[in-house]
């Protein structure tokens, strides 16, 4: 076993018995884990918060909802460190009682991104939903929900902002393996290179916030061409995007009009701009630093039913043409890919 795969698998086992000791009523291993410095964001499969302070009410509260753990198993689907970056993506098996009911089998895939900090390993971000079959554990753990933790409950489900939070976790772990020489490496996107792909996702979470909140067109272009990075870009990533997902979850988000460049726009149907945004450009990103390139296959079929929104990105040049004949191992990212003009191969 090298060197990475010793620290993952120690990562893990952290991680692991935190949450199982989560699961047993005891907060403070899971507390002990994660960053007090910002940006801290936590969206859970039933709680989400942001900030070190809300982060740390809401594991004590759902700490507090579990009566009665037994058993845990996690099945690892993907993990990596990178510099003072990793993260680990996991479906988490769980056996426990919650609120007192009869003990219960449940799943959730978690997405986890972790930095190095003054030598230690801290979470800053997580991002996990029921898997099917789950969702009575959850709202059973929502039963007890109260204000006072100063995190939000889970509102009822949109499937576009779940899957914008898969794609946002997908572009998350990209950016966490870009090496320092490799920000200066061409993308698929001939004009940008991977420091001009990333301030380009980065610089939208801020505008479609704006957007959002009633900002007029002239004043969120005006910010088109600042520099979003700074020295940290994975925490300005994930610190926009969790913004940007809280707006979109704001009531009434959905129904609003907004002053978008090419015209009105819900923003219902800017959420799924965005969504087709991220996962394109994710695939763009895995191509320029040799990283896995495979979608998320939810995210890319939901993108899929947007032709309309992809034939007007590339009527307005968002887009290229498709390169060519359609892909000959048709699947759905193949055809996705080809129809927001990335090349095969």
């Amino acid at each position: 076993m090298d060197g990475k795969a010793e620290l993952i698998e120690a990562l893990v086992a952290r991680m692991k018995a935190a949450d199982d000791a989560l699961h047993s009523g005891d907060a403070g291993p899971r507390k002990a884990l994660w960053s007090t410095k910002e940006p801290v964001t936590v969206f859970g499969a039933a709680m989400s918060a942001t900030g070190p302070a809300g982060t740390q009410a809401t594991f004590d509260w759902v700490a507090s909802r579990y009566t009665g753990f037994e058993s845990a198993r996690w099945e690892i689907l993907s993990a990596d460190v990178s510099g003072d970056l990793a993260y680990v993506v996991a479906i988490e098996h769980t056996t426990g009682s919650i609120g007192g009911a009869p003990a219960e089998s449940y799943s959730l895939r978690a997405t986890t991104i972790l930095r190095r900090e003054d030598g230690q390993w801290r979470a800053f971000h997580r991002h996990a939903d029921p898997v099917e079959g789950s969702e009575p554990a959850r709202d059973r753990l929502l039963g007890g929900a109260v204000e006072s933790t100063g995190a939000r409950s889970a509102r009822p489900s949109m499937v576009a902002l779940d899957l914008l939070s898969r794609a946002d976790d997908g572009f998350t772990q990209r950016l966490a393996l870009v090496r320092p020489d490799q920000w200066a490496a061409q993308t698929p996107c001939t004009q940008w290179d991977v420091r001009a792909l990333v301030n380009h996702v980065v610089g939208a979470n801020r505008r479609y916030t704006m957007l959002l909140h009633g900002a007029a067109t002239d004043e969120v272009e005006a910010i088109r061409a600042v520099d979003h990075l700074g020295d940290d870009p994975v925490a300005s990533f994930v610190a926009t995007a969790a913004e940007l997902e809280a707006a979109f979850g704001e009531p009434g988000a959905m129904a609003r009009t907004a002053c978008h460049r090419t015209g009105e726009r819900t923003g219902a149907q800017l959420l799924e701009m965005r969504v087709l945004d991220v996962a394109v450009h994710t695939w763009d990103l895995a191509r320029a630093i040799r990283a896995g390139e495979s979608l998320d296959p939810d995210v890319v079929a939901f993108a899929l039913t947007l032709q309309d929104t992809i034939d007007a990105g590339r009527q307005r040049g968002a887009f290229a043409p498709p390169p060519g004949k359609t892909p000959a191992d048709g699947s759905a990212q193949a055809r996705l890919l080809y129809l927001s003009g990335r090349p095969p191969g």
